[in-house]
């Protein structure tokens, strides 16, 4: 996992004040699956919340990092391809 994808799944941790483990991070490709794994991590704390707020959210904090516009990202969205972090 590159510097730029690191930097954005830490940004996603600090927003909702979770640990993702290192091992599941590197697997994360596209939006959706951050969503999910923040999910996860926040029912393990018993801090649920709505999926697709969390899903908003989440693509709110990509766009300003990959300064690419809101409206094109989505759970399909790739951290890579699409948003081009390396």
């Amino acid at each position: 996992m590159d510097l730029e994808t690191v930097e954005l799944i830490m940004a996603v941790e600090e927003e909702f004040i979770i640990e993702i483990p290192d091992d599941r991070a590197e697997r994360i490709v596209s939006i959706g699956e951050l969503r999910n794994v923040v999910m996860t991590e926040l029912q393990r704390f018993d801090r649920r919340r709505d999926a697709d707020a969390v899903l908003d959210r989440i693509s709110e904090i990509a766009a300003n990092f990959a300064h690419v516009d809101r409206a094109n990202i989505g759970a399909g969205t790739t951290l890579v391809g699409d948003l081009g972090l390396n």
